[in-house]
């Protein structure tokens, strides 16, 4: 590279507990086309503060969302409600600030220099500041969350078994037919549009939320979709980033439909699955790696389980069963390649803290709560590198970083090492070999250094590298090395590109035996039918072979190679009380090539794999598009989510307390069972190959025996025999469902 470069002090004087969200709101605002001071229609962006707030005696640990006003605009903030604030702050990845944060400076709409966040009015001592946007005319007060005007259908009081589905996804078609009724009623009680426009009687603190009977009032005056997508705001072409539910189809609709969508010929099976919907934020998906996904991820679940408690109140009311719950099963088929993989993730911490508040006994009724999780897709993407100390002392992960071409988007690596771990140094050379940051930080809890093309500018910051130990941590501290993108031309074309290239990163630290330095490339890739702004950066390590001797896609791991496939397993994925699910194929039963697997040090495995692909060439499970009768196929570990959540729903009778694993370990039995008996459709490629690591399995893993295997966990499902109503594979190939 023919430019200058150096290696100086960061020029960001805060180390955040989201180094992703100061990233985006300094140097790498600059290169995101869709996160700019000014919104199309006028709106600044916005920020969110995480603060405390004493307990009111309602929903205690509970989180929600407000607002303050600022002299230069307004603030928003998540709050924690407790009666002992330090001890929730301790446990809620509070960080106390040193003083040193500075006033920041009123920038102009056209100037895209880095600024820091809004910190003009301190909300007390602790605060964690997210800089995710939302805009101005989707922010309320803090007092709105409140319980909305709401009504049940006749006749769910007497239903046998209701249920209420939630569903926090992109791009949620929500009036389709598959959701519906006869006679246009919707069997959606609730729909939650975080960015959109907040109405001035708002139960909710940002964002759009429509009631049944708000929704089945749109269905009796339109009959095209198109214009209801329009009433909904679900086609504002002027103020969302990008109208993923306009298309012909999302994500969001696909995953709602194979968790609740139903024909009209099941209708009495269909009206006792009501469902809760959460569209989260399209601006949240900034970078593609869903790091800032968390929090809003967390708001969609509390709002869930707040009208869950509404719902079943406000239908048994008056009647004998006026403290009974109603089950509540949620889907979240989203993830991030990144996080400590040890149950301490922001969103994982969020999922154990309200799955624990919701579960608690009301009036002597429990509530029964689960959330479905997908495992990932990035088993053979080389995004993961993990080293193991054999005995104590220095040891040092290499890590041969390429990034490609053309690459609109930043990249961000994560190097984790154990909290007690004393960290040597770093080393960091861009493509060409210099210059390389030699760095041994003084203080282990924080610093942060960054790579410019020209000092004098703070503007021209390819690169930050940055460390933090904080205590939601767990018992692992962070290293984060953002990048620049390798294309610059069309975002921003005064600021400099990174190099293109392998980057070379060494981590040494001190570690004890059998302690591990751990590596995880964020995923690039932006959510389904959004426009894609690069690909994907990988560790590319020569030991890592790919394939086997036959020409197959090799499933198992290299001793001597740094790339591990077990330990892809997502990072939202690991805490304990969430069900996590894999994918296999139809045709072989074999696990799908991209289903993510655990490590042996993880404490969470996956707990079964569901059906998402009929072979390797028909790929994926026919969903619903997002206008009623339209299909389209997708696959992934996304996929193997919601049919959990079918599952469980169908047969909610078998749900009390615990009572999920028993049904999610029949279906397990009964799949297994009938797998043993059938007519494999394709055999598999001969596999063998030298350097195949031992089985996963392996005795070396202390993992309960009820997980199974770190990828398959317990074993496979298969819908046709545990559902009420078939989920259609692929492209109709045959095999009966």
């Amino acid at each position: 590279m023919s430019k200058k470069l150096t290696w100086g002090t960061s020029s960001h004087p805060l180390v955040s507990t989201d180094p992703y969200g100061h990233w985006a709101s300094t140097i790498g605002r600059a290169y995101l086309v869709d996160y700019r001071n000014k919104y199309p229609g006028g709106d600044a962006r916005h920020y969110a503060v995480l603060k405390p707030r004493p307990s009111h005696g309602l929903d205690p640990l509970s989180f929600w969302l407000g607002n303050e006003s600022a002299s230069d605009g307004s603030v928003f903030y998540a709050s924690v409600e407790s009666g002992d604030t330090l001890k929730a702050l301790k446990s809620l990845d509070m960080y106390r600030p040193d003083g040193t944060s500075p006033t920041p400076t009123p920038s102009d709409v056209d100037d895209a220099d880095p600024v820091d966040p809004p910190n003009r009015n301190p909300f007390d001592e602790f605060q964690f500041i997210i800089p995710l946007p939302l805009r101005q005319s989707s922010i309320g007060r803090p007092d709105q969350w409140g319980d909305p005007d709401w009504r049940p259908p006749a006749g769910l009081a007497d239903a046998k078994a209701p249920v209420i589905i939630g569903v926090i996804d992109d791009g949620i078609a929500f009036c389709n037919q598959r959701f519906r009724l006869p006679n246009n009623r919707s069997r959606v009680d609730f729909a939650w549009i975080q960015d959109g426009n907040i109405a001035t009687d708002a139960k909710v603190p940002f964002g759009a939320e429509f009631s049944r009977h708000q929704i089945e009032e749109n269905l009796a005056n339109f009959q095209e979709e198109d214009d209801l997508l329009r009433q909904f705001g679900l086609a504002d072409v002027l103020n969302s980033q990008q109208t993923t539910a306009f298309s012909r189809a999302s994500h969001g609709t696909a995953m709602l439909d194979l968790a609740a969508g139903y024909d009209a010929c099941d209708k009495d099976l269909a009206f006792e699955k009501r469902i809760v919907s959460v569209q989260l934020p399209s601006l949240a998906n900034w970078d593609g790696s869903g790091a800032g996904l968390g929090y809003f991820v967390g708001w969609g679940i509390e709002y869930i389980f707040r009208r869950a408690r509404l719902i079943a109140r406000q239908t048994y009311e008056g009647t004998p069963k006026a403290d009974q719950s109603i089950p509540v099963l949620i889907n979240l088929s989203y993830g991030t390649s990144g996080g400590p993989h040890n149950g301490n993730h922001v969103l994982e911490r969020f999922i154990e803290r309200l799955l624990d508040d919701q579960r608690t006994p009301c009036s002597g009724a429990a509530r029964t709560a689960e959330i479905v999780i997908a495992a990932g897709n990035s088993f053979l993407q080389r995004r993961h590198a993990s080293i193991c100390a054999q005995k104590k002392g220095r040891h040092k992960l290499c890590l041969p970083w390429r990034i490609g071409p053309n690459d609109r988007t930043s990249s961000f690596l994560e190097m984790w090492v154990p909290h007690d771990a004393t960290i040597v140094g770093l080393r960091i050379a861009p493509p060409g070999g210099a210059p390389v940051l030699d760095w041994s930080p003084k203080s282990q809890k924080c610093g942060a250094k960054e790579l410019h093309v020209d000092v004098k500018d703070p503007r021209n910051t390819i690169t930050r590298a940055s460390i933090d130990a904080l205590p939601h941590h767990g018992d692992k501290k962070r290293i984060v090395i953002a990048v620049a993108p390798t294309d610059t031309s069309l975002i921003e074309p005064r600021r400099p590109s990174a190099p293109v290239g392998l980057w070379q990163i060494e981590l040494s630290a001190v570690l004890d035996t059998g302690e591990e330095i751990e590596a995880w490339v964020q995923r690039e890739e932006m959510p389904f039918r959004y426009p894609a702004r690069g690909g994907p950066c990988y560790i590319d390590d020569p030991e890592n072979v790919r394939f086997t001797v036959a020409g197959d896609w090799l499933e198992t791991d290299n001793p001597n190679a740094v790339v591990k496939r077990y330990g892809t397993l997502s990072g939202a994925a690991t805490s304990a009380s969430p069900f996590i699910l894999g994918a296999f194929r139809d045709s072989d039963r074999s696990s799908a090539l991209y289903s993510s697997a655990a490590s042996c040090s993880m404490q969470n495995w996956p707990d079964a794999m569901a059906a998402c692909d009929s072979s390797r060439v028909l790929p994926g499970v026919l969903a619903s598009g997002t206008r009623s009768g339209s299909k389209f196929s997708i696959n992934g570990t996304s996929v193997a989510a919601p049919q959990v959540v079918r599952l469980l729903s169908e047969n909610i009778t078998k749900v009390v307390n615990d009572g999920a694993t028993k049904v999610i370990e029949d279906a397990v039995k009964a799949g297994e069972d009938a797998i043993m008996n059938e007519v494999i459709w394709s055999p598999r490629l001969p596999a063998t190959s030298a350097l195949d690591t031992p089985d996963a399995k392996s005795k070396d893993c202390n993992s309960p025996s009820n997980k199974g295997d770190r990828r398959r966990g317990q074993g496979r499902i298969l819908p046709s025999l545990s559902l009420k109503t078939a989920v259609q594979r692929g492209r109709y190939t045959g095999r009966s469902q």
